[in-house]
């Protein structure tokens, strides 16, 4: 039996439709890591841009950005984030910013956003 692929029209021009990708947060334990999980929502860039997150086709000079610059840039939302205490966390710069002061948190966006927006996430037999 065969698994049905989704597939929609490519069409130029077109603008990405902002996604929900879940980002698997290592979180450190005893000689291996748990992951945490922590769905986000994205907001889809231009090619170019993407390579310069990679540091392709920077002018002279010019720094690929940080990776709090990336999330601040890239991340626009989330389903549901709470707090210590069980409290949903509304979503907004503060916020954000907040989170990505946890270990690992930024490094983690940045690798699971560039990998959706390249197509290295796409799973296989999909």
């Amino acid at each position: 039996m065969s698994e049905k692929t989704k597939a929609v029209a490519f069409v130029l021009g077109a603008a990405l439709a902002q996604f929900t990708w879940t980002v698997r947060v290592p979180v450190p334990g005893d000689d291996d890591y748990l992951h945490a999980e922590l769905p986000l929502t994205f907001k889809p860039l231009p090619q170019p841009e993407l390579d310069k997150m990679r540091g392709i086709g920077l002018a002279e000079g010019e720094a690929a950005p940080t990776d709090a610059e990336i999330v601040s840039r890239v991340v626009v939302g989330w389903p549901r984030l709470l707090d210590a205490d069980g409290e949903l966390v509304p979503f907004n710069p503060v916020a954000l910013a907040l989170l990505t002061q946890a270990p690992m948190v930024r490094t983690a966006i940045v690798a699971t956003y560039l990998a959706a927006m390249s197509g290295m996430a796409a799973r296989k037999n999909v």
